[in-house]
């Protein structure tokens, strides 16, 4: 089940899009080689997605859904300057917060890889 993904209107400007490509590749002893591109999603999106500044509450709100989901689990996003809802997965290296300084202040980012049919 998809779970959607928490405060999206907290996501900093500073979030990062990679987009990146599939390709299956045959090398040739001559020094040809022949591309092509893997599969029917060989495009795909990746995003460093940083969530600032949290209240504490905030902070327990974003923690508890990707606590939940974790890196196996799918989180639903419509990302900035896109109109169509997307799948994402966490990256295995989870999630990073971080405390500004402030009182009660906090920032949690984390890196999101677009996924195709899936639940």
């Amino acid at each position: 089940m998809a779970t959607a993904l928490p405060l999206p209107t907290k996501i900093t400007s500073d979030s990062v899009r990679n987009t990146k490509f599939k390709v299956i590749s045959a090398s040739f002893g001559d020094g040809y080689e022949q591309v092509a591109p893997k599969g029917l999603n060989n495009s795909y999106s990746e995003y460093s997605v940083e969530w600032a500044p949290l209240t504490s509450t905030e902070k327990d709100t974003v923690l508890s859904v990707l606590d939940t989901v974790g890196a196996a689990g799918i989180l639903i996003w419509t990302p900035c300057l896109e109109t169509t809802q997307k799948k994402f997965r966490m990256s295995p290296e989870g999630y990073s917060l971080k405390w500004l300084g402030k009182s009660n202040v906090y920032s949690i980012s984390c890196n999101l890889k677009q996924v195709f049919g899936v639940g």
